[in-house]
């Protein structure tokens, strides 16, 4: 995603031969962000292990803010993005249902 965050496939068809799901760990450090995507044909759903941060929407607008602990769900097709505002790492496990892809960059709303 950004210069120094990361993405990391854990669970799919390529890593693991998962044939329903994918499922990673977004790691995004201070000040970074990952642009606002869309999932076609995919939900989505974030639990956010470690951090604070916000969600954002169609042309990166503020949809609201997170915390450690939360459940996200992002239905088939909604825009979404994530911004970390804080002085640390922000860490996202992401489940993806059949369809969806974990690349984050090709899907930009």
């Amino acid at each position: 995603p950004g210069s120094i965050s990361k993405l990391y496939k854990v669970v799919g068809y390529e890593k693991r031969k998962a044939d329903y799901f994918n499922i990673g760990i977004l790691i995004i450090v201070q000040g970074e962000s990952l642009k606002a995507h869309v999932h076609e044909n995919a939900e989505e759903f974030c639990y956010i292990i470690r951090g604070n941060g916000i969600l954002t929407g169609e042309n990166d607008k503020v949809i609201g803010e997170f915390n450690e602990g939360k459940l996200l769900y992002i239905p088939e097709g909604v825009c979404h993005g994530y911004i970390n505002n804080t002085t640390k790492p922000l860490e996202i496990l992401v489940w993806c249902s059949k369809n969806g892809t974990l690349d984050c960059t090709k899907n930009n709303c």
